[in-house]
């Protein structure tokens, strides 16, 4: 059956739909959802755990990796609100990341100077985030 945008479905006939399309949909729906579920509570974990500039490294580094660049867009008070902190703290770390030659960071513009020495600040949770989106959405991979 064809949906158009706007239409709606029962769950029953949303499961039936996906059971016809030889499973593929289905198991890439939970896959998808087991990614959502394994973020969700590793960062719950994450805010309790680890230090802000570990948290700060690891936002910058998945935020890098989905946008496929070294450099984003990202103020400083939107970083705040994901790392759970006042924003004060966020241009203290960032600062500190800046001058240990990680990042630079100007008008609302990250970028990143050295992944390797930005990753050797990361906690524990950026591998196990990566190795979970990984399963669902494969790393970009540049042209040969």
């Amino acid at each position: 059956m064809l949906y158009r945008p706007g239409e709606r479905t029962d769950a029953d006939q949303f499961r039936h739909e996906i059971a016809l399309l030889d499973g593929q949909l289905q198991q890439g729906l939970q896959r998808f959802t087991q990614s959502m579920f394994t973020q969700l509570a590793r960062n719950a974990a994450c805010i309790r755990s680890h230090r802000t500039h570990q948290r700060c490294a690891r936002r910058l580094s998945m935020t890098a990796d989905r946008m496929h660049s070294e450099r984003f867009d990202l103020t400083q008070k939107f970083l705040a609100q994901m790392l759970a902190v006042r924003r004060s703290s966020v241009s203290e770390v960032a600062g500190a990341l800046a001058a240990e030659g990680c990042i630079q960071y100007s008008r609302g513009t990250s970028t990143i100077l050295d992944r390797d020495r930005l990753q050797a600040h990361v906690c524990s949770c950026y591998q196990v985030i990566r190795e979970t989106l990984d399963t669902v959405l494969p790393r970009h991979k540049d042209p040969v």
